[in-house]
């Protein structure tokens, strides 16, 4: 009797496990691994960063933020990213497909808080609009800020980064209701 309930147990798991894939647009993963809110991301025409090639701040695509072109970009999740050089297209997609493989929902490049000023989203929730220039890292987390934000963010940086990110999480929950 014992076994049967746990056969039952685990039919009735599986069974809601793909009715879950279902009702969030499909059973394929690749969907659901892609799938955001982009109304809550700081975008323009759907591009991010403001069309900064989100690899050109990080070391392996040079430490040094450059505009991205129109001949090189990707989408993730329904944000285009732009790009300075087919190397920096290619590191990217290749974070993408390692992420999609290992069921990882972040991206290394991409930006805190939906490219938001973290300073702000750290100390009150809001979403201020960034220069793309001011910039910092904690780890591989790439942090922008609006002109003037990043040295406060510096001072305090451990205790904004935790409540931006609770902060940024109920923005998310919030808008998936």
């Amino acid at each position: 009797m014992k076994k049967i309930m746990s056969t039952i147990s685990i039919i009735i798991l599986a069974l809601g496990i793909s009715w879950q894939a279902l009702a969030s647009g499909g059973g394929d993963s690749s969907d659901d691994f892609r799938l955001k809110d982009i109304t809550q991301f700081n975008l323009n025409e759907n591009v991010g960063l403001k069309g900064y090639d989100p690899v050109s701040y990080f070391e392996e695509g040079g430490s040094d933020p450059q505009e991205g072109t129109d001949e090189f970009t990707a989408d993730f999740g329904g944000v285009t990213y732009k790009f300075a050089n087919e190397k920096n297209l290619n590191l990217f997609l290749d974070e993408v497909s390692k992420n999609e493989r290992l069921n990882i929902k972040t991206l290394k490049y991409e930006p805190t808080y939906g490219g938001w000023c973290a300073y702000v989203m750290g100390l009150n929730g809001g979403k201020i609009d960034i220069n793309p220039e001011s910039y910092d890292f904690t780890g591989d987390r790439l942090h922008v800020f609006a002109d003037g934000a990043k040295e406060p963010w510096l001072a305090d940086k451990e205790k904004l980064e935790r409540s931006a990110d609770r902060r940024w999480n109920r923005i998310l929950k919030r808008a998936r209701r």
